[in-house]
């Protein structure tokens, strides 16, 4: 019953409201900034979120993510009985098969376990989210501008 009036509350209210279109509008800037330590694989997006590597798979293996029929699954429905098994709409080609290559090295040793996924917010040191990191890494990409007279 509490998760049906959440649900028309936010139909109501926050769908309407500029801090609603707001966050709707930056939502794609919060991936840039969590890191996820992959464990049982539920919760990390395979090809959307930073897990391996510094940017998303789908950033660094580009070509293969437009090849990918699962572009929204997450990582957990990808490894099977320990093995990569990536559904591709077409065979690859000899310049595909590098990447494939590079991308299967990247994987290799990733192995799920029971324990939740765990994330960080990799914009402050201290690995836990805050709107100023936020707001810094939107307006500067991230770079801290100092005054030189200070």
């Amino acid at each position: 019953m509490i998760d049906l009036c959440c649900q028309l509350l936010k139909q109501k209210y926050l769908r309407r409201s500029q801090f609603w279109r707001g966050m709707n509008k930056i939502k794609h800037g919060f991936s840039w900034g969590m890191v996820f330590k992959v464990n049982n694989g539920k919760s990390v997006r395979f090809w959307d979120d930073v897990w391996k590597g510094e940017s998303p798979l789908r950033i660094t293996f580009l070509r293969l993510y437009d090849l990918s029929n699962n572009k929204l699954d997450v990582g957990s429905d990808f490894l099977v009985n320990g093995n990569w098994h990536i559904n591709l709409r077409r065979p690859l080609g000899l310049q595909d098969l590098k990447l494939w290559k590079d991308l299967t090295s990247l994987l290799e040793g990733v192995q799920l376990n029971v324990a939740k996924d765990e994330v960080s917010w990799a914009l402050e040191k201290s690995g836990l989210f805050t709107t100023k990191s936020m707001y810094r890494w939107f307006s500067h990409r991230g770079v801290v501008q100092k005054n030189l007279g200070e």
